[in-house]
C-alpha cells in the first residue's frame, strides 16, 4: 500500500462517523474515450459518501480504475481519493485529491453562483498518450472563469489557464464564448467558441504540442426539461489554425441527459461528445475524437 493510499484511509477513518449518526451514499463515475489513431482511455470509480448532507454537502472516499491503450501497448493502475462537495459562506467547492501510488492526482473547482458567475479551479492527471502512460508524465492545470452578462439572453465567459507538463513545457490559456438565447420557450441558443493556446517548449514529448493554435465555433444549443429530467444538445463548426500550417475546418456534437433529483434522490448524467479538434494525444489530417461519460449518487 502507497503512503498516499495509507494517509486517505487514516484521514477517512479519523473523520468518520457511526453510520446512524449521518447519512451516507453511493457514488459512481466513469469515462471512455478514443481517437481516431487507436489512443483509448477508460476510468470508472466508486465512491463512498461517508457524510451525506446534501447533495452538494458531502465527503467520502473514491477508488478508480484506470486504463490506456493503444497499438502496442496497455497500462492499468488504481487510484484512490478524498472526495467530497460544501459550502464556504457565498461559495461552493468540490473536488477530490489523492494519488496512484507514484504521485499525487486530482482536481477541485471553488465557485459563486450567480448572474456573474465566477470559478477557480485545478486538475492534475496523467497524459492520456503512450509516454504518459509507459513514463509516468502528467499535466497540471491550473485556471479562472468568469461570467458577465449583459441583460436577460446575452452573457460573455471567459476563462484564463495555465498547463504544465512532465518535461518543462507550459502552456497558457484563453477562452472566450459569447452566449445568446433566441427562443426561451424553445429552449434555443447560439455560442460563438474561442479558444486560444500557446506553448512555451513545442514537440516536446508525444502529445499535441503545436507551439500555437486558435479555434473559433459557432454553435447551436437545445436545451429541454423533459419529466424531471434535463436533455442538452450542441452542434457546433467553424475554424482552426495551427503554428505553421493553415486554417482547417473544426467541427463538434455534444449532448447532455441528466436530473438534479429523481426518485427520491438518485442523480444521475450522461455525456456523449464528438470532435475534430486536436486532444493531448495527437492532432491532424482527419483526427476524430469520440468520448462518453455517466455519473450518478444514490443516498442510503
Amino acid at each position: 500500500m502507497s503512503r498516499i493510499t495509507s494517509r486517505l484511509l487514516a484521514l477517512a477513518v479519523g473523520l468518520g462517523l457511526p453510520a446512524a449518526a449521518m447519512a451516507q451514499g453511493l457514488g459512481w463515475d466513469s469515462w471512455w474515450s478514443e481517437d481516431s489513431e487507436g489512443t483509448s482511455t477508460a476510468r470508472a470509480g466508486a465512491s463512498w459518501q461517508a457524510r451525506r448532507e446534501a447533495p452538494d454537502r458531502w465527503w467520502g472516499l473514491n477508488a478508480e480504475r484506470a486504463r490506456y491503450r493503444g497499438e502496442g501497448w496497455d497500462v492499468g493502475e488504481n487510484r484512490l481519493f478524498l472526495r467530497g462537495a460544501g459550502h464556504l459562506g457565498g461559495w461552493r467547492w468540490s473536488g477530490r485529491l489523492g494519488g496512484n501510488g507514484e504521485t499525487w492526482l486530482g482536481e477541485g473547482t471553488l465557485y459563486r453562483e450567480g448572474p456573474s458567475r465566477t470559478e477557480f479551479f485545478l486538475e492534475r492527471d496523467r497524459l492520456d498518450t503512450r509516454r504518459g502512460a509507459l513514463e509516468g508524465r502528467y499535466q497540471t492545470f491550473l485556471g479562472l472563469a468568469q461570467d458577465w452578462p449583459v441583460g436577460d439572453r446575452l452573457t460573455f465567459t471567459g476563462v484564463a489557464g495555465w498547463q504544465d507538463f512532465t518535461g518543462g513545457n507550459q502552456r497558457r490559456h484563453l477562452r472566450g464564448t459569447a452566449s445568446l438565447v433566441l427562443s426561451e420557450t424553445q429552449g434555443i441558443s447560439t455560442q460563438l467558441r474561442t479558444r486560444w493556446f500557446a506553448d512555451s517548449a513545442p514537440e516536446r514529448a508525444d502529445y499535441f504540442a503545436p507551439g500555437e493554435y486558435a479555434e473559433a465555433l459557432a454553435t447551436l444549443v437545445w436545451s429541454r426539461r423533459l419529466h424531471g429530467l434535463r436533455a442538452r444538445v450542441v452542434l457546433g463548426a467553424g475554424q482552426r489554425k495551427v503554428q505553421g500550417g493553415g486554417r482547417e475546418p473544426a467541427r463538434l456534437a455534444e449532448g447532455l441527459l441528466e436530473t438534479p433529483a429523481w426518485k427520491e434522490g438518485l442523480r444521475f448524467r450522461l455525456r456523449l461528445g464528438y470532435t475534430d479538434a486536436p486532444q493531448a494525444a495527437a492532432g491532424g489530417p482527419d483526427y476524430r475524437f469520440r468520448y462518453a461519460a455517466f455519473e450518478g449518487s444514490l443516498p442510503l
